[in-house]
């Protein structure tokens, strides 16, 4: 996750609000540490270098489990500055929601 986000941080538009997509497709859980470490550690930064939204992809037959997981260690550790988390059944409607999120931005600060 550290050097995904050194290349985002070096890649991506300063200006623009960004999506990570994180496919969890073959995960079934997070450790506990994990959790604590992604939520106080790796988020803020994360959010700090521009990132807003995180979007997890997970199996149809899953229960959300991977995101519900780490929204939970997000508002136990009571991070301020912190991505929205959202869950999708396939990559394709995660990258569509992505898009529309861009698009959306992109109008209202155009106005």
């Amino acid at each position: 996750m550290d050097q995904g986000l050194a290349l985002y941080h070096k890649h991506a538009p300063a200006d623009a609000p960004a999506s990570w997509i994180v496919d969890v497709r073959q995960l079934n859980t997070l450790p506990s540490p994990v959790r604590h470490w992604t939520a106080t550690n790796w988020q803020p930064r994360a959010y700090a270098a521009g990132l807003r939204h995180l979007r997890f992809v997970e199996p149809e037959h899953s229960t959300r489990q991977l995101a519900l997981q780490l929204h939970t260690a997000t508002q136990e550790a009571d991070v301020q500055e912190r991505c929205q988390l959202t869950q999708h059944e396939t990559l394709s409607a995660a990258i569509q929601q992505a898009q529309h999120t861009a698009t959306v931005s992109a109008t209202v600060e155009g106005s």
